[in-house]
């Protein structure tokens, strides 16, 4: 039950973020500030929390094949992302998706390590905060009446416990054997949420001196606490 726990926690996170939005305006450097801290975070806690246990394997084979798995799902999902994102249904649906994998990934960190669970939720806290304070201002410009707004994200968080729930039940029924491989499509997915999506939208904002220190001081932070 605990890393359902910690996901309805990133999902309350995601709704709150949601609520700022609609009261307060973050700026563009505090924004790009806090996803080189959260992609510092997430970086830290694979290089020591689940590289290790990938390393002392002996499953080599599962491993290539987990995180090769977990690039090409990644890269299939920003490839249908980007066809579709300019339609609503599209764009909810791509959020969707990230969010349901987002949550499975807080189910196979916590299956690692409870301690690496707890860093990469909170890790994942900031990038679906984020995530609400872009959303309800970008589907109100597309014309999306304020109760679709609300019903919307409010479905969307749900999709965190439940990707959490769905990790953790194939978990359960698949041999002992493919742990690694399924951490190893883990390790892939958050590699990528740290290059491909949380620096990348952070250079987007504001590409500063300060953003980048925000990536090494998230990163000493997890080193430090080890």
């Amino acid at each position: 039950m605990e890393p359902l726990l910690y996901s309805l926690i990133a999902s309350s996170i995601l709704l709150l973020g949601g609520f700022i939005s609609t009261v307060l305006k973050i700026s563009k450097s505090g924004v790009s500030f806090m996803q080189h801290f959260a992609a510092g975070v997430i970086f830290a806690a694979v290089s020591v929390e689940l590289i290790p246990i990938l390393l002392k394997s002996h499953q080599k084979l599962d491993i290539v094949i987990g995180f090769l798995l977990g690039v090409g799902a990644m890269l299939l999902i920003r490839t249908l992302g980007q066809k579709y994102e300019t339609t609503p249904i599209g764009m909810i649906t791509g959020i969707g998706v990230d969010l349901w994998i987002d949550g499975i990934l807080i189910g196979l960190s916590f299956i690692a390590a409870k301690e690496s669970g707890i860093i990469i939720t909170t890790a994942l806290c900031i990038e679906v905060a984020f995530l609400g304070m872009a959303l309800l201002p970008t589907m109100k410009n597309k014309g999306i009446s304020l109760g679709i707004r609300v019903l919307t994200i409010l479905g969307l968080a749900l999709l965190l416990p439940f990707g959490t729930a769905t990790g953790l039940e194939v978990i359960h029924n698949l041999p002992e054997t493919f742990f690694e491989g399924t951490l190893a499509f883990g390790v892939a997915a958050l590699l990528y949420l740290v290059t491909e999506e949380l620096l990348f939208e952070a250079h987007q904002e504001v590409d500063s001196v300060f953003g980048s220190a925000a990536f090494f001081i998230g990163f000493l932070i997890i080193l430090l606490i080890h």
